[in-house]
């Protein structure tokens, strides 16, 4: 198939490539790092939960592709001992049900109304004799005020924006360690819900610059401190510094999504961590400057679609850019058997033709196993993901940005014959067969129909 602007046809893109970064080793052998992480986001909450907690009386549940209701919960979390797990807004996956079957959950408290996470997850969970509650308010600020209602009894708060994430999350282990609400702001007002959460508050602190939240707004809070930073990078790596944390072991998730630092906080809290943000691809130089330091260990959260290796080879002294090889043989490690032969397929098609071969890129190649692995378990077969939206989409959410791309899918009960149907395809063959393509990732996935192939083609700008 591919997109025109009228037909859809075939999947390409337009888009802009930021540049591949290639590290520097950071610290020396003796750092220990460790990274949680699943296939999405969902999944990189569970190995969480795996990693934090061996029974749970209470599971928080929140949306995994929306963030306003969810960025107040770590101190509820904390309070209550329980992972944060994330859900579709309207099922439950399957591996979350498992993990509350593991934990023993007895309690699922959602945060968010029926709007964010529908009421049919209530009755499943009954069904289940999983008793819940719901804290949900008519918007974020609402909310943010009936999470800190269930809170025992507090005189401080956090304040942050409302209308973003990362300051939240980068406060939320300190929050969490000490029983303060994390309440939300408009720039320039202060929301009612938020004033009324407020009543008993005798100090606040004040996370992010006069951008976010203004003079103003921070004149009217009780006894306000700020901590703030140039950018998301620079407040987590303050909030590090004034609140306390020592240096010795970090936690680190990407600053452009909120799924991972959200769940990970808790985690982060049990064990006195700080939460610094890292960019996909690089990592802040200050960040950098505090992991040279007297770090011991960090602990990255998410996979290498949300926090790439290079990264972590940056962590652990090894510098390689983003972009494998699938000649010689570097990029075919990377791939299942079915996916090596794939490729080599694909490349033979190529080779007969004059085209270049198609080289592997690690990051799409996780993409695209996200996707085949997400048709399975929310049983459809579509260009268009119910998680993620289009392929441009899913392409953009995991910050890789492209001058040409475009996407492929087949299910077949081998890969010869998957392959074969995609060259007996128009729309699919001129994919395969685009001189344009240089890159490709491809994800294959074990269905009840057969196996599940995702090839997914782009080009560098």
């Amino acid at each position: 198939m591919a997109y025109n602007k009228k037909i859809l046809v075939s999947l390409f893109i337009i888009l802009l490539i930021s540049g591949l970064i290639g590290g520097v080793a950071l610290a020396g052998e003796d750092l220990q790092i460790e990274r949680f992480y699943g296939s999405t986001r969902i999944e990189t909450a569970i190995e969480i939960s795996k990693a934090g907690w061996d029974k749970a009386d209470t599971v928080i549940l929140a949306r995994s592709d929306d963030f306003p209701d969810a960025m107040a919960g770590s101190p509820l979390a904390f309070s209550k001992d329980a992972p944060i797990l994330l859900t579709l807004p309207d099922r439950l996956p399957s591996g979350v049900l498992e993990e509350m079957s593991r934990l023993g959950a007895e309690k699922v408290i959602i945060l968010g109304g029926t709007r964010a996470i529908s009421s049919s997850i209530e009755t499943d969970l009954k069904k289940m004799d999983i008793n819940t509650e719901r804290i949900g308010g008519s918007n974020r600020f609402e909310t943010a005020k009936l999470i800190a209602d269930k809170l025992p009894h507090y005189d401080k708060a956090i304040i942050t924006y409302g209308n973003n994430f990362p300051d939240a999350l980068a406060i939320g282990p300190y929050a969490a360690q000490k029983g303060y609400p994390i309440l939300l702001t408009e720039t320039d007002s202060i929301p009612k819900d938020t004033t009324k959460a407020l009543g008993s508050v005798t100090s606040s602190i004040v996370v992010g610059g006069e951008s976010v939240i203004s003079s103003q707004v921070k004149n009217n809070l009780p006894s306000p401190e700020r901590i703030a930073g140039t950018d998301r990078y620079e407040t987590a790596v303050r909030i590090m510094e004034r609140l306390g944390f020592t240096a010795d072991l970090i936690y680190i998730a990407t600053g452009t999504d909120f799924a991972d630092a959200l769940t990970g906080s808790v985690l982060a809290a049990k064990e006195n961590a700080p939460m610094l943000m890292v960019r996909n691809d690089s990592i802040p130089s200050l960040v950098a400057d505090v992991i040279k330091g007297e770090t011991k260990k960090v602990v990255i959260l998410g996979g290498k679609n949300a926090i790439y290796s290079v990264v972590e080879n940056d962590l652990g002294g090894s510098s390689p850019g983003k972009t494998v090889e699938s000649n010689p043989e570097s990029g075919l490690l990377l791939l299942e058997e079915d996916e090596k032969i794939m490729l080599q397929l694909i490349n033979e098609q190529r080779t007969n033709r004059g085209l270049a071969p198609l080289k592997v890129h690690e990051g799409i190649r996780e993409v695209a196993r996200i996707k085949s692995k997400e048709m399975i378990e929310l049983e459809y077969f579509s260009h268009y993901s119910p998680v993620y939206g289009s392929p441009f989409d899913m392409i953009r959410h995991f910050g890789y940005e492209f001058s040409t791309a475009g996407e492929n899918l087949a299910i077949n009960l081998n890969v010869e014959n998957a392959h074969r149907s995609l060259m007996n395809s128009t729309g699919h063959k001129r994919n395969i067969l685009n001189e344009s393509f240089t890159h490709i990732g491809i994800g294959a996935y074990q269905g009840i129909w057969g196996k599940y192939y995702t090839q997914m083609f782009y080009t560098p700008r």
